[in-house]
């Protein structure tokens, strides 16, 4: 008697269960039957053969016959086995191919949440960094959050070119919240807010600084002039950093402003 277990163990490979190991065995070594004879001969009831049965012929391990309106069954031979095989070769090489895809992604899915949580620095001297910090504002999702001596700022960088940027600025509809000391400018742009779609925060006059922050999506940009008319421009990019600025900083430096500003309206 050959031992089967080498059968068995490659049906159950193929996701062959128990009774439906019996079943092919049982129609392998007695040749063709009906489910009611396997039934007789494995014990199992004909409901449980039935389900076997079906489910081996779809796999193409046994094919049905019929003689005098009476349908047998019968085992295929070893070429059934083999092409099997080769379906489940081709699905694991598809599952491969999508296994390597999936890999790339999961990946790249990291960098990028690694990315957004580990701060990117990026410095810039000079009135060219300075101006290119307020085109990367214009990529702003919704507010730009902005203090900033602009008496001084406004002397660097050209009043012209300010105006210009709160005009491209406001076009794209953001919507901009900005802290300015009392001065002329600060002036002009409170009569012009509307059109800039700004609102302007006036701090009292003894509060004096020469620096600034601008604040978009996840971006704090630090901006100082120093009095060797030195303007430095350092871009941080944190999400965590971001937020105390926006949503805590910002806030609690508007209820100092907030009076300044109503007595500027």
């Amino acid at each position: 008697m050959p031992n089967l277990r080498v059968i068995t163990d490659i049906l159950t490979y193929f996701r062959c269960n128990e009774t439906q190991q019996t079943v092919y065995l049982t129609c392998l070594k007695q040749g063709r039957m009906t489910v009611k004879e396997l039934s007789e001969i494995t014990g199992n009831n004909r409901v449980t053969i039935h389900s076997a049965v079906e489910e081996l012929v779809d796999r193409g391990l046994l094919y049905e016959t019929w003689l005098k309106k009476k349908r047998f069954v019968l085992a295929e031979g070893p070429e059934a086995l083999q092409k099997l095989f080769e379906i489940k070769k081709a699905e694991m090489h598809s599952a491969e191919l999508n296994l390597n895809h999936a890999i790339g992604l999961i990946e790249e899915i990291s960098k990028s949440a690694k990315s957004r949580s580990r701060p990117t620095v990026e410095f810039y001297e000079g009135v060219v960094g300075f101006r290119k910090m307020l085109q990367d504002t214009l990529q702003s999702k919704d507010f730009v959050y902005i203090v900033v001596a602009v008496d001084k700022f406004s002397e660097i960088v050209d009043t012209k070119y300010f105006l210009e940027y709160f005009k491209k600025r406001a076009a794209k509809g953001i919507r901009t919240k900005v802290v300015y000391p009392p001065c002329d400018f600060a002036s002009h742009v409170f009569e012009r807010r509307k059109e800039f779609n700004m609102e302007v925060h006036i701090l009292p006059p003894e509060i004096i600084w020469n620096s600034g922050i601008f604040s978009w999506n996840d971006n704090i940009a630090l901006i100082s002039f120093s009095e060797q008319q030195q303007l430095t421009t350092t871009i941080i990019k944190n999400r965590d950093i971001t937020f105390l600025f926006q949503s805590i900083l910002f806030e609690a430096l508007l209820e100092q402003a907030k009076t300044m500003a109503s007595k500027g309206a």
